[in-house]
C-alpha cells in the first residue's frame, strides 16, 4: 500500500493523508503501525530494501508477520515531510531507532496483556542507546483487543504501577 521504499510511495497514498492532514489544524496526523502481526514480525537491521518481506512464519487472516527493516523508518519519514507532519504508533520491538518521530509505543501483547509483562519492557526502555526512553513519556498500552477485559487490567494495577510513563491508554 505504501510502496517498498521512500521512492516508490503513491501519490494517491501521500494525497490521501494530506487531505486528512489538511483537517488537524496544527495537529500532526496520526498513524499506526502494525496490528496482530506485529507479534511475530522481526526487524532485521540488515535489509536494505524492500521495506517489507514476508515471513517464512505460517500467516493467517489475522497475522500476517514480514520482516523488516530501516527502510520503514525512511519511508515513514518520506510520508510525513511530504504529508505535513505525521506521528506514528508502532509496536515496541520497532522504536527505539525512530524515537523521535513516534507519538507512542504500544508495549504490550494485546492478546495477553499483564502488569509485569509491561514492567519487564518499561525497565529496558530506561537504559538504551537513545538514553531513558520512560522521561519522554511517549509510553502507550494496552491495545484493547482479542480475549481480556480492560477492567481487569485496571483492577490489577496498570494505571497506578504507570501513570507516571504513560501518555495514552488505548
Amino acid at each position: 500500500m505504501i510502496g517498498n521504499d521512500a521512492s516508490t510511495i503513491p501519490s494517491t497514498i501521500i494525497n490521501y493523508l494530506s487531505a486528512i492532514r489538511g483537517r488537524t489544524g496544527n495537529f500532526p496526523l496520526r498513524l499506526r503501525v502494525g496490528g496482530n502481526s506485529m507479534d511475530s514480525s522481526v526487524y532485521v537491521p540488515e535489509l536494505a530494501t524492500p521495506m517489507l518481506q514476508n515471513a517464512t512464519t505460517a500467516a493467517n487472516a489475522n497475522n500476517q508477520p514480514v520482516n523488516y527493516g530501516p527502510m520503514l523508518w525512511k519511508v515513514m519519514k518520506k510520508v510525513a515531510d511530504d504529508v505535513g507532519g505525521a506521528k506514528y504508533l508502532i509496536e515496541i520491538e520497532a522504536s527505539e531507532q525512530f524515537f523521535p518521530l513516534l507519538e507512542g509505543l504500544s508495549l504490550l501483547d494485546p492478546n495477553n496483556p499483564n502488569v509485569p509483562e509491561f514492567r519487564t519492557v518499561a525497565d529496558r526502555l530506561a537504559n538504551t542507546s537513545a538514553g531513558n526512553l520512560l522521561n519522554l513519556k511517549n509510553l502507550g498500552g494496552p491495545t484493547v483487543c482479542c480475549v481480556w477485559n480492560l477492567d481487569v487490567l485496571l483492577q490489577g494495577g496498570y494505571l497506578a504501577a504507570f501513570h507516571g510513563i504513560l501518555k495514552y491508554i488505548s
